[in-house]
């Protein structure tokens, strides 16, 4: 099967570039086009899914620990988005975007004061397959990234990529020219680029392209290898995308779409 990165940027699928991670559509505020904006970001994951036979019970105990987190004036804004294929089919990732390791200082001590954790312990916790969480930080990369401000991920394809060591050089200096490529070319898609700081065996880069509707992620023309191509040319185009492939040793792709009530709406 044709490496994904090179199928998305290459000359079948125009919606391919590769998503490192999931999910992370909530980053409005790291869009490129604000000029003040830091080049990069953090964004905090959790990941968990229902025990087997607790799926009605978990989502109606997390609903209520959502308004829960609302009422007690959550300073961090949450979103939750549903896994809809893949290995990790039915869980929920939720994420806060936009963030500093020093915001997390502050947002520590005011969890344990609004009595989040405990809440979430006693209400949700019971229900969740196995009994626990994976969370892990993603570091965003505004430059590299196409999220214009207000954008909304309704719907996304996520790709993961895990690079092999002592090649993420190569890997990241081809991203780099794919990227000033497809923005000096004017190309139109979306898409949010992060690397894994902390909580999975790295380096993993992430790749998110978000839509309203599923039909958005169909080819369109011109593609992200058309682009390239026509700018660096065919050839440099080929080099890029092989580079990519040589660089990866597992890539993960699936689907999420966004939990509308999942929002605890918070000031960040």
């Amino acid at each position: 099967m044709q490496h994904a990165f090179v199928q998305f940027m290459g000359r079948t699928l125009a919606m391919l570039m590769a998503s490192l991670f999931l999910v992370a559509p909530a980053a409005a505020k790291d869009s490129p086009e604000g000029g003040e904006r830091p080049a990069t970001s953090l964004s905090f994951f959790y990941q968990f899914g229902p025990a087997s036979g607790q799926e009605d019970a978990f989502f109606k105990a997390l609903k209520a620990h959502t308004a829960y987190r609302k009422e007690k004036g959550d300073p961090w804004s949450w979103q939750g988005y549903a896994v809809l294929d893949g290995p990790s089919m039915g869980d929920v990732v939720v994420v806060s975007s936009g963030h500093t390791w020093s915001d997390l200082d502050a947002y520590d001590a005011s969890m344990l004061k609004l009595g989040l954790p405990r809440h979430f312990a006693d209400n949700v916790m019971p229900l969740i397959r196995g009994g626990r969480t994976d969370a892990w930080t993603n570091r965003v990369f505004s430059r590299l990234s196409h999220w214009p401000e207000g954008t909304v991920a309704d719907k996304a394809m996520v790709s993961v990529y895990s690079v092999i060591p002592g090649k993420e050089r190569a890997f990241r200096d081809a991203l780099k020219t794919v990227v000033q490529a497809l923005k000096k070319g004017g190309f139109t898609e979306k898409w949010l680029i992060q690397r894994t700081e902390s909580g999975k065996t790295g380096p993993v880069y992430s790749f998110v392209f978000p839509g309203k509707r599923w039909g958005d992620f169909d080819p369109k023309s011109p593609n992200a290898y058309d682009v390239v191509s026509k700018q660096l040319g065919e050839k440099k185009a080929d080099e890029l995308f092989q580079t990519f492939a040589e660089s990866t040793r597992s890539q993960l792709d699936f689907r999420v779409r966004r939990i509308d009530w999942m929002n605890t709406g918070g000031r960040q």
